[in-house]
C-alpha cells in the first residue's frame, strides 16, 4: 500500500496503475481491497519534500533508524504524514501519546505532524513542544538502555518473525520451526504449511481462553478495545420451500448468482424469509 501510493505520487500516476505496479502478489482479494482504499486516497500533494524517506535519528550511544511516509512544505512549514490503513481510529489522546509523531518530529526537527486514515479520508494532526519532544527523546534512550540488557527483551517467536528483516541475525528464529529460507522450493512449501496449521491450532486455543475467560469476566478492555462474545450465525434456505417461489414468479429462469441478487420485492422476500433458518456455528470474538 504504502509503496503504490509513493508511486502514484512520485509518477502522477492513476491509483490502479500503481498498485499494479507495486503488488507482485497473486491474490486478487487483497489487490481489490487495496485497490478500494486506494480509491478514497483525497490528500493532494503540497509541494512534497520526502516520499518513503529513511532516518537515522542520533541517540549518543543509539542510532534509531525509521521511515516517513510523506512530507510536504506548506510556504516553508513541513508536515510529516503518516498513512494509516486501518478502518479503526483510536480515541486522539491515545494517538497524543503514541511515540511515533515525537521520533518523527525529531528526526525533522521543526516540522509538524499528521495522521492520515485513509479509510476515512480523515487528517489527524498531533501537536508536541519541545518539552515533550525531550522528554520523548529521554524515554527512548532509557528504553534502548534497557533493551541492551541481557535479562530483558527477550526475543520471543511470533507470527511475524518471517517477515522480520532482523530474522537473519536472531539464533532463535534461525534455529525454530518458523525458518523456511533453507531448503528446496517443495521443502519451503511444506514447512509454510506445517508453520500455516501451527499458527491455526495456537490461534483456536488462544480463542478458546479468551471465550472462557469473557463467560466467566465479561468483556475484555484492552488498548482502547473492548473484546465481547457473540453467537456466530449463518442464514441458510430450505430451497425445497425457496424453488416454488421463485417458479410463482417466474424467476427460475434468471440469472442470479446469489439470493441478495434477486429483486427488491419486499413480497417476494417476505416469502423468502418463511424459508429461512439460522445456523448457530459457536462463538466468535468481536471488538468495538
Amino acid at each position: 500500500m504504502h509503496k503504490a501510493l509513493e508511486i502514484m505520487l512520485r509518477e502522477g500516476i492513476p491509483h490502479k496503475e500503481a498498485l499494479l505496479k507495486a503488488y507482485s502478489g497473486q491474490n486478487w482479494v487483497i489487490f481489490n481491497r487495496a485497490c478500494n482504499l486506494l480509491e478514497k486516497f483525497d490528500l493532494p500533494p503540497h509541494n512534497i519534500k520526502a516520499l518513503e524517506e529513511s532516518f537515522e535519528l542520533d541517540l549518543g550511544r543509539h542510532v534509531l533508524v525509521g521511515v516517513i511516509d510523506r512530507v510536504d512544505d506548506y510556504d516553508g512549514q513541513e508536515i510529516i504524514t503518516d498513512y494509516k490503513t486501518s478502518s479503526y481510529i483510536p480515541p486522539k489522546e491515545e494517538l497524543e501519546n503514541e511515540l511515533q509523531p515525537a521520533i518523527y518530529m525529531l528526526a525533522r526537527p521543526g516540522a509538524m505532524f499528521r495522521y492520515y486514515y485513509i479509510a476515512h479520508n480523515l487528517q489527524i494532526p498531533i501537536n508536541k513542544t519541545e518539552d515533550d519532544l525531550e522528554l520523548a527523546k529521554a524515554f527512548i534512550i532509557t528504553l534502548a538502555d534497557f533493551m541492551e540488557r541481557d535479562d530483558v527483551c527477550l526475543p520471543k517467536l511470533n507470527k511475524w518473525c518471517p517477515f522480520c528483516q532482523f530474522r537473519y541475525d536472531c539464533s532463535l528464529f534461525q534455529n525454530s520451526h518458523l525458518n523456511i529460507e533453507d531448503g528446496d522450493l517443495i521443502e519451503k512449501w511444506e514447512k509454510t504449511k506445517q508453520i500455516r496449521r501451527f499458527m491455526e491450532l495456537q490461534e483456536e486455543e488462544l480463542k478458546s481462553q479468551i471465550l472462557a475467560r469473557i463467560a466467566e469476566e465479561g468483556n475484555i478492555e484492552h488498548n482502547g478495545k473492548t473484546y465481547y462474545a457473540e453467537p456466530r450465525k449463518r442464514r441458510e434456505f430450505d430451497f425445497g420451500k425457496i424453488l416454488p417461489i421463485l417458479q410463482e414468479r417466474n424467476l427460475l429462469n434468471a440469472c442470479y448468482v446469489k439470493l441478495s441478487e434477486l429483486p427488491r420485492d419486499p413480497q417476494l422476500w417476505e416469502a423468502l424469509s418463511e424459508a429461512e433458518r439460522i445456523n448457530y456455528l459457536g462463538m466468535e470474538i468481536k471488538e468495538r
